[in-house]
């Protein structure tokens, strides 16, 4: 009967290889772990009632609310409005509208028998053809094009839907200018 328990004893140790005992000593761990987390949060959570009572209350006078943001956005009035504010469309802008008339140099002019058309760079001197009816800028439209200079008007409208004009006059620079 002995020798039995001795050969079974024997068996059971060669099962149990060193992986199998440090994954069986994780799982106690682990165990013991989560017994000891829960321990705490209980304790921890026993004495926070017994420090509070039963019937505590927040007050919140004279405190600040965490909830409400820290930065809020001005209430505007409709009296407070300028009447003669410019006023911008919300138009999605391509083409020539994602340059301002200052962005752009003229550097040459072509007359051909249908209209005349303009030579212009943006600061990447890359170039752009455009005639008159172009679209520049937010506002403005090509209204000239004469031999050294393209004119562009910009119409500005006001929140009382007046329109302000403004002519803009882009000169082709002479060779050496700046």
């Amino acid at each position: 009967m002995g020798s039995q328990k001795i050969r079974q004893h024997k068996k059971n140790k060669d099962r149990m290889t060193n992986s199998n005992f440090k994954n069986f000593l994780a799982m106690k761990m682990k165990n013991i772990f989560t017994v000891t987390i829960c321990l705490a949060l209980a304790g921890i959570f026993f004495a926070t009632n017994d420090l509070l009572g039963a019937d505590y209350s927040y007050r919140h006078e004279g405190r600040h609310d965490p909830f409400k943001p820290f930065v809020t956005a001005k209430a505007v009035s409709q009296s407070a409005l300028d009447p003669n504010e410019i006023v911008d469309e919300q138009i999605d802008f391509s083409g020539m509208q994602m340059f301002e008339p200052g962005q752009l140099t003229v550097v040459g002019v072509m007359h051909t028998s249908y209209e005349p058309l303009a030579l212009v760079e943006d600061q990447t001197k890359k170039g752009y053809i455009i005639k008159i009816g172009t679209l520049i800028g937010k506002r403005g439209v090509v209204t000239s094009i004469d031999d050294q200079k393209v004119i562009v008007t910009e119409t500005a409208k006001t929140r009382s839907g007046k329109e302000i004009k403004s002519t803009i006059a882009m000169k082709m620079k002479k060779e050496g200018d700046k």
